[in-house]
């Protein structure tokens, strides 16, 4: 049934008519092509590398996540997929509102707190800072508004059928398009799935704690890999003995440092074992006294963070430390519980409703720090068709890290044929950490 529906999306055409948008050589790299777009009110960058004509299937749309990252650096500085992939497919890559070159005049910079309170009257001051930097955002970044874009986006282009690629919130986008948009979807590809079916709360925590299992796995991978400047010691003790002697926005960056090295092991664990053995970060800048609310709207619209009292924000921090006794909470889970308060929200996690599209292939790492991997079974579990490809190892994204899992990516985004249920591929980074 599924290899039937397949075929019928991969046969059937859209209405198309003709590309409303005019390419030019782009002023960074001459061999892509940039435009723009209107969209909702706004003007959308966007940049494209041009497939083989005798070999061309479509236009690859992509979205690196975030949110905040730009899809245009994503095709201009060495886009991440296989020579046969971009043979095959037009990649474009577009600037979301707020966003590299997509700029938003009604949502700028404004000054609000960026650490945790520690008083009920520095929670109240929070709360004021981050109502006045709502206030004065009245851009509409939400999902929905999102995938809205993303559909301007394909009728602009001449109105081929969607083939998607997002990544982490870049998952979230294409799954709000494939319930307001099922019927216009060719493929569609979630790496790094976000479930958006649940709670705020909920999602901190369990991320918190993927994020902790993952650190966990790394002091693991220590203790069995010489190349690690820990091996032979204990691996919690040093980090422990390590932050203790860190303050202020020493003790920040560590946190910082020490979360997002997790995102990417093959490059991240090293150096995060040597910035351990070293005893302090490599870098003593704090997170900027402005935050970009243009990309901060893109969370705090989607997701109700808001607690009730500083009592409150303190026992969510201790619920966290009890799941994570040595990340505490996620750098990027701080950013949001301190970020989003006083916000709006605007497009609540729902379960997700959609009907008529074509299977959607979602992929993730077994041991994700940001995206836990129990969120993508369930979001493949909602998607009626869908299949879901395991990578069994560690980092935030898989398609850049295994041969496997960009062989079954680029197979279903040429043929629309999904891997098989319980499809899954090998930890090629770090085989030894491998809980079986």
């Amino acid at each position: 049934m599924k290899a039937l529906l397949a075929a019928l999306v991969l046969t059937t055409s859209l209405h198309l008519t003709p590309s409303t948008v005019d390419w030019k050589p782009c002023a960074a790299d001459p061999a892509a092509e940039c435009t723009t777009v209107a969209a909702q009110g706004t003007t959308l960058a966007l940049a494209r590398r041009r497939a083989d004509p005798a070999q061309r299937v479509g236009t690859l749309l992509v979205n690196p996540g975030g949110p905040g990252l730009s899809g245009v650096d994503m095709v201009l500085k060495r886009p991440p997929f296989s020579a046969e992939l971009l043979a095959k497919f037009d990649l474009v890559g577009f600037d979301p509102p707020g966003v590299g070159a997509s700029p938003v005049d009604s949502c700028g910079f404004v000054d609000t707190p960026q650490s945790m309170p520690t008083s009920p009257q520095e929670f109240q001051n929070l709360l004021a800072a981050n109502k006045k930097a709502a206030a004065a955002c009245t851009a509409h970044l939400s999902d929905t508004d999102l995938a809205r874009d993303v559909e301007a986006i394909r009728v602009a282009l001449g109105g081929e059928p969607l083939n998607w690629y997002g990544t982490s919130y870049g998952t979230e986008i294409g799954q709000r398009y494939a319930e307001l948009y099922p019927t216009k979807i060719r493929t569609m590809v979630l790496d790094a799935t976000i479930d958006h079916s649940g709670s705020a709360l909920t999602h901190l925590l369990t991320a918190t704690a993927s994020a902790e299992d993952t650190f966990n796995r790394f002091a693991l991978w220590c203790t069995k890999n010489t190349a690690c400047p820990l091996h032979g010691q204990d691996v919690a003790a040093v980090f422990e003995a390590a932050r203790a002697k860190l303050a202020g926005d020493e003790l920040a960056a560590f946190d910082s440092d020490t979360y997002l090295a997790l995102y990417a092991p093959a490059q991240g664990w090293p150096w995060l074992g040597a910035m351990i053995a070293a005893g302090h970060p490599p870098r003593t800048a704090a997170r900027p006294a402005s935050a970009n609310n243009a990309v901060l709207a893109a969370i705090c619209q989607d997701w109700d963070y808001s607690v009730h009292s500083f009592a409150e924000l303190s026992a969510i921090q201790a619920a966290a430390a009890g799941l994570a006794p040595h990340l505490r909470i996620g750098d990027v889970d701080r950013y949001r519980l301190i970020g989003c308060q006083g916000w709006p929200v605007a497009d609540p996690p729902h379960p997700l409703r959609v009907h008529g599209a074509p299977p959607v292939l979602v992929v993730n790492s077994e041991h994700d720090p940001i995206t836990p991997y129990a969120g993508a079974v369930h979001v493949s579990r909602q998607l009626p068709g869908s299949a879901l490809l395991t990578y069994r190892g560690d980092g935030h994204t898989t398609y850049t890290q295994s041969k496997c899992v960009r062989d079954n990516v680029d197979r279903y985004l040429v043929t629309g044929a999904v891997p098989a249920r319980g499809a899954s591929c090998p930890d090629v980074v770090n085989p030894a950490t491998a809980a079986r």
